[in-house]
């Protein structure tokens, strides 16, 4: 669970929470071991989220016996995990909820955590947006903060990103809960499997379960969507629902962008996924786009992205005072660092870091005597003033020393290693970008192993 869902380390105490509110108290049963509910009682289910949603969030909310009842610690999971994405962008929070459902649930719980979103819920069920409209309304929220619309024009998922009538010429993120099947027998299938203790009352509307194709079909047809936005939306999501689903759409992702990421989300016995993926330069932290732990080999390990991550660890273990003191001098040297930083932003415009341009920049001293300045120059991490616009940065990436224990340096500490995130790629020549990222940190390797100072290994950890 998302390390920042109110339900990650806190179940709810169901006969605390009835004696609050009496809805609830009908499917409360106590024992010497505690109290529980049955949750394979859809009404159950129903008075419980109501219940939560007024406890916890200070909503009154009426949920229908006709539609979705949604999991809040769920639906908490995949909004946290969606908004790490775009976690420090410039802007505002601009959000787009495809299938928003008869309360609007992801667009009430991003106002609970960002109140300064704003948000776009479309759904094309007319009975759904209407009572959405009426929660909205009943707890106050106006429609600066949560714009409730139809399908957009065309049948489209994400045609609302260029509607005119919203006047919204930037996204930051799109978020969407699909429905997972493409028939009534395969929703009837995949319930029939689940093993142990009965599944959570079914309440969905057809609607909201399945349609023709199912996810697969439903998602791709996003992606396919999303090449003409491009980079009007920072991130695109969706929740996937069936682990069959994500090699086809991650294929259909890798067809049109090499940035995306592929997340699971687990709770008790349930998995769910997070496809994301973007048209945009910037690449976001493996600590956010990869799993903590992944195995090799695995069938899911084929479906993630190249990591943006390199941490490397000399052979002999060292103090960060002794890894800064030898790395540095190596950076310096092919103009990519002063000295004097704590972190190195990375922009290099060719790769100064080559034995062919360390060789030219040293044939350039020699006929100049400027020793100091060719390096610089090569590096190009420095902006000239006038004259024509700089180069395009091969990639950018940063640079820090870091030690693997949480009470941080300490003096006389080792452990100490080198960590390279990388955070834009330039252009769409991404294996030549990645390439030379990879010769930098070859280079710095090499360098420290020649002089005898460090062995610096350079085996690749994904975090």
């Amino acid at each position: 669970m998302h390390p920042a869902n109110p339900y990650n380390k806190r179940r709810p105490d169901f006969a605390l929470l009835a004696s609050k509110h009496p809805a609830l108290a009908p499917y409360v049963t106590t024992t010497d071991h505690g109290s529980s509910i049955d949750f394979s009682d859809a009404a159950a289910l129903r008075a419980l989220t109501s219940a939560l949603l007024k406890e916890d969030f200070g909503l009154d909310v009426s949920l229908r016996d006709d539609r979705l009842c949604p999991t809040l610690a769920n639906r908490l999971d995949y909004l946290l995990t969606a908004l790490d994405f775009v976690a420090g962008a410039e802007g505002p929070l601009r959000v787009l909820d495809i299938g928003t459902g008869h309360v609007a649930i992801y667009l009430l719980l991003l106002r609970h955590l960002r109140p300064e979103a704003q948000s776009v819920g479309s759904e094309l069920d007319d009975v759904s947006r209407e009572h959405a409209a009426t929660v909205l309304a009943v707890n106050d929220i106006p429609e600066t903060a949560i714009r409730l619309v139809p399908e957009a024009k065309g049948n489209t998922l994400l045609g609302w990103l260029d509607d005119d009538r919203l006047g919204v010429d930037s996204w930051s993120l799109t978020i969407c809960n699909p429905p997972f099947f493409g028939s009534e027998a395969e929703a009837a299938e995949a319930r029939a499997l689940k093993a142990g203790a009965p599944p959570a009352g079914k309440t969905a509307a057809h609607n909201e379960e399945i349609t023709r194709g199912g996810e697969e079909l439903f998602v791709a047809q996003m992606v396919d969507e999303s090449v003409k936005f491009g980079t009007r939306c920072r991130w695109y999501t969706s929740l996937i629902g069936r682990y069959a689903s994500l090699e086809p759409l991650v294929a259909a992702v890798r067809k049109v962008t090499d940035n995306y990421a592929v997340l699971v989300l687990r709770q008790a016995k349930t998995a769910r996924w997070v496809l994301a993926w973007s048209f945009g330069a910037d690449r976001v932290s493996d600590r956010v786009t990869r799993p903590e732990t992944v195995i090799p080999g695995t069938s899911f390990a084929r479906l993630l992205p190249l990591p943006n991550a390199f941490v490397f660890q000399p052979a002999e273990a060292q103090t960060l005072q002794a890894l800064r003191a030898a790395i540095m001098p190596v950076l310096v040297s092919v103009g990519l660092a002063t000295g004097d930083e704590e972190a190195v932003e990375l922009a290099p415009v060719t790769q100064s870091w080559s034995r062919a341009a360390r060789r030219a920049a040293q044939r350039e001293a020699a006929s100049t005597g400027a020793e100091g300045d060719a390096g610089a120059e090569a590096g190009s991490n420095a902006q000239p003033g006038h004259g024509p616009a700089p180069p395009e940065p091969l990639f950018r990436a940063r640079l820090t020393f870091e030690h693997p224990s949480a009470g941080g340096e300490g003096e006389g500490q080792t452990g100490a290693a080198l960590r390279i995130d990388w955070t834009a790629t330039m252009s769409t020549w991404f294996l030549f970008r990645y390439t030379a990222l990879l010769h930098l940190v070859h280079h710095l390797s090499s360098e420290l192993e020649s002089e005898g100072e460090i062995g610096l290994q350079t085996n690749v950890t994904r975090n």
